[in-house]
């Protein structure tokens, strides 16, 4: 049984996202499909006077906003990511499966901002020495 929540998705998330999530039974209301064009602190305040939780992959939310806003205001979900080669940190069924999980498992009642950063990294194993090598002279 999926969790009874409502999600206002950003014009940042991706369709496939979207589709996917509605597919797993959730209901979203994307800002793509009827309000776009509308600035942060609305988007914000949609999701806010809706009770839904705002899912977006934007950064600048939080210094626009009042302290009342941030207080007060929708729970939130923000998703990062950058890949290791290309952007497959990005794929869309990772970022479907994340928040599923997290809908699943955790009480939005109990938090209000929940941010996913995934960082790929590719490091050469002659750098992954030096850098154990450093490591391990600190005393670490």
């Amino acid at each position: 049984m999926k969790a009874k929540v409502t999600i206002l998705a950003d014009e940042d998330i991706p369709g496939e996202v979207v589709s996917g999530l509605r597919q797993l039974g959730y209901e979203v209301e994307w800002i793509v499909e009827g309000e776009r064009g509308l600035k942060d602190p609305e988007v914000w305040g949609l999701a806010a006077s809706k009770g839904a939780l705002l899912l977006t992959g934007d950064k600048s939310y939080m210094p626009q906003l009042s302290r009342d806003q941030i207080l007060y205001g929708p729970p939130t979900i923000r998703y990062s990511a950058d890949g290791i080669l290309r952007d497959e940190l990005r794929a869309s069924e990772l970022f479907i499966h994340l928040l599923d999980w997290t809908l699943q498992h955790c009480d939005a009642r109990e938090w209000h901002f929940v941010e996913f950063g995934l960082l790929g990294k590719h490091t050469l194993r002659s750098a992954c020495w030096q850098r154990e090598k450093r490591r391990r002279e600190r005393g670490i």
